[in-house]
């Protein structure tokens, strides 16, 4: 009898051994469903040699380093960046250390230059995917001490997204000695598991599920294996397997630039366990917004979409694939008609010129008309959309500047010059809402039309004074570099694509005595220095004004531009003008203040000297 049992022992115990192996099989595929990062974190965690130290100063700062340091080992890359919190200037040193698998040491001597408070921030690396999602990229430290005093002596995980933070009060002339250890990061169990309550019996619960269902779907096949034919044993060899590709590599992503939303946040654990699936967009909404291959999915559904549809649309924009032009989604912008909200642009406006009377400058402000409302006609013969609106809302815009202009404020509106000049060259790009270096010159000829008035002798340039080239990509961003522009991809699905249909040709103006200029360029400031002008001007807007510096410069001896959405603040408040540049806009001394916006952030004027 014990001689007829043995075999069925054996194969037993191969069964549970390889339940055992597939159930550990099972749980490496599903890591993205239960760790703390999925895989793409993993893998740039594990391949990570760098360690980053990062020091945000908030004070006094008139535009130098407000510190020295010295450091050891060196950093081998370090940055200097510059913005505003609040009332008050700041600034941040970046510093990047190669980390290996051992403890390193390090020994970081601050001397402050002006007084203030540092925030010292103990970071991970930094990595962005193809959508400028950040992957949490984690990295080792212990042992922190500032001045002696121990601060962390247990060794701690930081990263990118949830660095140690210590802020620290200093004067001019202090010193501060920071010293610490640092490694790349260690995995320990910690990292693959949720510490919340009541989720590592929950993992254990679950693994022994799957054990046992593998064991019993084994114990089934064996005693039907006579019976199994190649089909079902295909079956079961390529299909299962593949229930769990989807699985492989979920991605990190925070949102999708493609579709322009939001993606579903990942639930808690203790959240499933609740029973309370559907907080946070639920496991189901989670999965299908990261599951691996996704993107590539999508880009395939766009490309029959394309294919098939005259007009291509996305949430944010339209694209004709007839001529090739593209325009917001939706084409009638959204927009408040209570008589409270427009009164209130109309009332910061009117706050703004008194504070420019105040210390003589004289305010001029430049609105740059929407593309869709340019091209209002083409949108009428090639797409239906909801014209009486349209109409209620430009008249809405028209009634704002009829009364600032009541307060003898010159507004600058250059709607019938660009539709005009639309006729003989392209005013705005087709594939971005910005306007060309032509469209800038009409606008930039329409306000030195009022500038003139009040300044006679500054000198206003033509196109004469200015060297043609062209191109099919587009220049309208910060760096002055050529691109493609930003809605192409969602079209073409090709980010370098040489050849894209129905491509324009541009032209583009740069100044003969171009070498005249003398340019600093800032974060989020451009300072223009040239000999010939005359004038004090300081320009305040948004990205529009990129291309609007190509000719407004040329006419002032010295000109300031301010880009408001640089990030240096939070989008709410970004229009803040005298909270946060009234006292750059006093030590410039201007002769003239032009505030240049886009009838899109027309309604967000109305914080424009709030204080709060």
């Amino acid at each position: 009898m014990g001689e007829h049992l043995k075999p069925n022992q054996t194969m037993n115990k191969k069964r549970i051994l390889f339940s055992i192996f597939l159930t550990f099989l099972v749980n490496v595929l599903a890591i993205p469903l239960w760790t703390k990062c999925g895989y793409s974190s993993f893998v740039q965690t594990l391949f990570n040699k760098e360690a980053r130290l990062e020091f945000v100063y908030t004070g006094a700062v008139t535009g130098d380093e407000p510190f020295h340091f010295q450091s050891t080992p060196k950093p081998f890359y370090s940055s200097w960046y510059y913005g505003r919190e609040d009332d008050a200037h700041r600034a941040c040193a970046d510093l990047c250390y190669k980390a290996g698998g051992k403890w390193q040491k390090l020994s970081f001597l601050l001397n402050a230059r002006h007084d203030g408070e540092v925030k010292m921030l103990i970071k991970g690396s930094s990595t962005q995917d193809e959508y400028g999602n950040n992957y949490p990229i984690l990295t080792d430290w212990r042992n922190i001490k500032i001045n002696g005093e121990v601060i962390s002596n247990t060794s701690g995980t930081v990263s990118n997204e949830k660095p140690f933070c210590k802020r620290i009060h200093i004067k001019r002339g202090e010193y501060l000695r920071i010293e610490a250890e640092f490694r790349k990061h260690r995995f320990t169990i910690h990292d693959f598991i949720f510490l919340e309550r009541g989720s590592l019996w929950f993992l254990i619960t679950g693994n022994l599920l799957i054990f046992f269902l593998i064991y019993r779907l084994l114990s089934c096949l064996a005693e039907r294996r006579e019976r199994l034919r190649p089909s079902d044993t295909l079956l079961l060899v390529f299909f299962f397997p593949c229930l769990f590709l989807p699985m492989i590599n979920i991605s990190d992503a925070v949102k999708s630039v493609r579709e322009n939303r939001v993606l579903a946040i990942k639930p808690k654990l203790e959240e499933i366990l609740k029973g309370d699936i559907n907080t946070g967009g639920g496991y189901e909404k989670w999965f299908n917004d990261h599951f691996c291959g996704r993107v590539a999915l999508t880009k395939l559904h766009d490309v029959f979409r394309n294919k098939i549809s005259e007009i291509v649309r996305t949430k944010r924009a339209l694209y004709f694939k007839e001529n090739g032009w593209e325009f917001f989604n939706p084409i009638v912008q959204g927009w408040d008609y209570r008589p409270h909200f427009m009164q209130s642009i109309v009332h910061n406006l009117v706050q703004l010129n008194q504070f420019c009377q105040q210390n003589r400058i004289k305010l001029y402000v430049l609105e740059v008309p929407r593309k869709e409302s340019v091209y209002k006609q083409l949108l009428s013969d090639k797409y239906g959309f909801d014209s009486k609106e349209f109409i209620k809302v430009s008249q809405a815009q028209e009634n704002i500047r009829k009364e600032v202009r009541k307060h003898h404020i010159p507004y600058v509106y250059p709607y019938e010059a660009l539709s005009s000049a639309a006729q003989q060259d392209f005013v705005f790009f087709k594939w971005k809402h910005h306007w060309t270096d032509w469209g800038a010159f009409v606008g930039f000829r329409e306000l030195m039309k009022e500038i003139s008035k009040d300044f006679p002798d500054i000198p206003v340039s033509s196109l004469d004074d200015y060297n043609k080239t062209q191109s099919w990509l587009i220049r309208d961003e910060y760096d002055r570099k050529y691109n493609l522009g930003w809605h192409l991809y969602q079209f073409f699905n090709n980010e370098g694509q040489d050849d894209p249909p129905n491509r324009a040709l541009y032209n583009y103006y740069n100044h003969k005595k171009g070498e005249n200029m003398v340019l600093k360029i800032g974060k989020f400031t451009k300072d223009f220095t040239y000999p010939e002008g005359k004038c004090k001007v300081i320009l305040i807007g948004t990205s529009h004004n990129e291309n609007f510096c190509q000719f407004l410069p040329y006419s002032a001896a010295q000109t300031k531009y301010i880009r408001l959405n640089m990030n240096q603040v939070g989008e709410v408040d970004q229009y803040k003008v005298l909270k946060l540049y009234g006292k750059d806009i006093l030590a410039f001394k201007p002769d003239i203040l032009i505030l240049s916006i886009s009838t899109e952030d027309l309604s967000r004027l109305r914080n424009l000297c709030s204080i709060k």
